[in-house]
């Protein structure tokens, strides 16, 4: 269940991290 929620995490990380980026 943690790895669901994590995966959910990283990706939106992934999204914020690459537009704070610009």
């Amino acid at each position: 269940m943690l790895n669901i929620l994590v995966k959910k995490h990283f990706r939106i990380y992934e999204i914020v991290s690459k537009k704070q980026h610009r």
